[in-house]
């Protein structure tokens, strides 16, 4: 099966406020998901200038609402928590308002030892391990500093016909035999 990564790429996106995001990016437990809230509200500074895309990588890996149902319709299972996106100026309340969701993805530790990696440890050159990888449609590398998804060729495919704003898709360096 082949992957791809799923990433943002709106040149100009809203910046979230106001959230712990270190409450987010470390839950990759079950535990830790769950204690998030259902519903949280944020705030953005937002000028016509900006956009609002369907996908966000900062200041964590955040789906909009259509991105949402189309990754839903492959992995069902996948729970949800919400991030109502409130601007700063009031005037602009009726005009824009988001909701985007945080995803308790599957976390895969699947990472080849050719992967690279920084200095700093942030990731380098993503290379996945082929054994490792079990057969879903979207998950979330494990052992790295930042949010990686990783996407199978059909959602892919269901995403780009879909033509969903500010979402890219990279194919993926796999490795090893299954």
């Amino acid at each position: 099966m082949e992957y791809f990564l799923l990433k943002a790429v709106a040149e100009n996106p809203i910046m979230i406020q106001g959230i712990d995001t270190g409450a987010y990016i470390n839950s990759d437990k079950e535990a830790a998901f769950d204690s998030l809230p259902d519903l949280l509200a944020a705030y953005m500074e937002y000028d016509k200038r900006q956009e609002i895309p369907e996908l966000l990588q900062f200041p964590m890996f955040l789906a909009g609402d259509r991105m949402k149902q189309v990754i839903s319709l492959y992995e069902e299972q996948i729970r949800w928590k919400g991030i109502h996106v409130y601007p700063m100026e009031e005037a602009m309340l009726e005009e824009v308002s988001p909701v985007y969701w945080f995803g308790g993805y599957t976390v895969q530790d699947c990472l080849h030892p050719d992967a690279e990696f920084y200095p700093n440890g942030m990731l380098k050159n993503l290379v996945l391990q082929r054994k490792e990888i079990r057969n879903i449609n979207i998950f979330q590398v494990g052992g790295l500093l930042e949010t990686r998804i990783v996407i199978s060729l059909d959602l892919a495919e269901s995403i780009l016909r879909r033509n969903i704003y500010g979402a890219g898709i990279e194919e993926v360096d796999i490795r090893g035999k299954s």
